[in-house]
């Protein structure tokens, strides 16, 4: 049986760039692979990976093209995984990475099973859409930010009216809110001694009294005479 699949390049915009290959579903991720970087135009000598997805493309396991000698290294190889064991007409879909360096990245998916053609060399490119850029396209990746309510309650200041304190926060005693109140006020009424010198002093209240204790003088005085006389 033969596979026809579409690769398409992820390069977040509205170009569509794609292949639509078909091969032998018992040729192994290897020919694959080879296939693929051809018909895009790339040497072919980076490092690459298939990577196993679901229906919403979500990166799962990675299958290499070369055995790197890593102790810990225990994912598969190309050479020995089928085409028919990693997609089939559950499994429809695959992600293929090109030059870890520059990352591209190509969405895999297949888009009909179908005899084989007599006279038919495969694996077979049989559609072509779109030029490859020169530069690989940049990738925008999202991911949730865990932290985010955490820095909202440790950067935003809380503000509150001033008959309601936040749960935790002790008011200051009435009797120190009073004094500070009385001290203001002592302070805006009492002026300075420089203006205190500044301002005239009214004499006009002692003037009176002057003249009121000399007329009581006086008449204490004639009265004093008046007696002399009739004596």
């Amino acid at each position: 049986m033969i596979y026809r699949l579409r690769v398409i390049l992820d390069n977040d915009t509205e170009d569509d760039i794609f292949r639509d290959i078909e091969l032998d579903k018992n040729c192994n991720l290897e020919d694959f692979h080879n296939t693929i970087t051809q018909s895009f135009g790339f040497e072919g000598n980076e490092m690459a990976s298939f990577y196993l997805t679901d229906q919403e493309w979500n990166q799962g396991e990675e299958i290499s093209l070369f055995d790197l000698g890593e102790l810990d290294q225990s994912n598969r190889l190309m050479t020995d995984v089928l085409v028919d064991g990693v997609i089939d007409k559950t499994n429809t879909r695959l992600i293929y990475v090109y030059d870890f360096l520059n990352l591209w990245t190509f969405l895999i998916e297949l888009v009909e099973i179908v005899g084989m053609t007599s006279g038919v060399n495969y694996p077979n490119l049989i559609y072509s859409n779109g030029q490859i850029p020169t530069k690989a396209p940049e990738k925008n990746f999202k991911s949730e930010n865990i932290f985010e309510d955490e820095e909202s309650e440790d950067g935003v200041e809380e503000t509150y009216d001033e008959d309601e304190a936040p749960d935790g926060a002790e008011e200051a005693p009435a009797d120190d809110q009073h004094s500070d109140e009385d001290a203001a006020v002592e302070e805006a009424e009492v002026p300075d001694d420089e203006e205190a010198a500044e301002e005239p002093v009214s004499t006009e209240g002692e003037e009176v009294d002057d003249a009121e204790e000399s007329e009581e003088d006086a008449v204490e005085e004639s009265e004093h005479e008046a007696e002399e006389a009739e004596e």
